[in-house]
């Protein structure tokens, strides 16, 4: 039978996209037990994709040192989950359940895949972002916010019954980060962590 480990598929993703994995996977080490102490700090994580995270900003200015600065980010990011990729096979040992507590992506003889809590991609038309989150258990309906930092403040974009939901009317190279909770009988669920997107 094929071995349980963590993937290092992050390294195919766009730099986007790695942002929305490593601060997830950020999120899933903090105070946990079975990962006490990684082969990286967890400031030396997030000093990864924060520095990953400025460069892909700045690189919407289309300038050839932005655009170098950001392939250098994403070489160090790439370097720092891969070591972390890593500590996390050798501590979990083949266990799915220790490997997907890390946020990691999950392969197994039953091709179990780990989705993104929430991911942003561009729409068919300028001006358009397309946010797209996992189901949740017993929502009847989702609200969508953004804020334009990560630090907020965060407000309403839309609401909808599916978990998706296109924000349309953006301004090119305006930076949005998204965020979407589900509305349950039970109340409103924890908001997903935020994923950038700079809309196109």
């Amino acid at each position: 039978m094929k071995k349980i480990k963590a993937l290092l598929s992050f390294t195919s993703y766009s730099p986007e996209k790695k942002i929305t994995f490593g601060r997830n996977v950020l999120t899933h080490l903090t105070d946990n037990s079975n990962f006490a102490t990684p082969d990286k700090s967890l400031a030396d994580i997030k000093a990864s994709v924060d520095t990953l995270e400025k460069y892909v900003i700045e690189s919407k200015d289309g300038s050839n040192v932005a655009k170098a600065n950001l392939r250098a980010a994403e070489i160090e990011f790439d370097d720092c989950f891969r070591d972390i990729t890593a500590y996390v096979n050798r501590i979990a040992k083949g266990d799915a359940a220790i490997i997907l507590s890390a946020g990691m992506i999950l392969s197994a003889a039953n091709n179990a895949r780990s989705k993104p809590e929430i991911a942003a991609y561009d729409g068919d038309h300028s001006g358009t972002v397309i946010v797209r989150g996992k189901a949740i258990k017993r929502a009847r309906a989702y609200i969508f916010e953004v804020a334009t930092s990560l630090e907020g403040p965060f407000v309403v974009c839309g609401y909808s019954t599916a978990s998706f939901f296109i924000h349309s009317a953006q301004a090119p190279a305006s930076i949005h980060y998204y965020r979407m909770a589900g509305i349950t009988p039970s109340g409103v669920t924890n908001f997903t962590s935020p994923v950038l997107k700079v809309v196109q």
